[in-house]
């Protein structure tokens, strides 16, 4: 969740996390960013995995896939 500046170099101590970064617009989402920004500012090193992350998307009429 760190952010990039316009040539593509991390920012130093300047986090995104929730809808604003557009990874997951997800209210867990954001949560598990969070929690993972506060474990790097901490200096532990945390990784989120956003396949990890639940999502759901709702359809009328209603169907249903397994992912890949």
């Amino acid at each position: 969740m760190q952010v990039l500046d316009k040539d593509g170099n991390l920012v130093p101590n300047l986090y995104c996390i929730g809808d604003a970064n557009g990874k997951m617009m997800l209210a867990h989402a954001a949560s598990a960013q969070g929690i993972s920004v506060v474990e790097q500012v901490c200096g532990k090193d945390h990784v989120l995995n956003h396949l990890s992350i639940p999502a759901a998307c709702f359809t009328h009429p209603e169907i249903s896939m397994l992912p890949d």
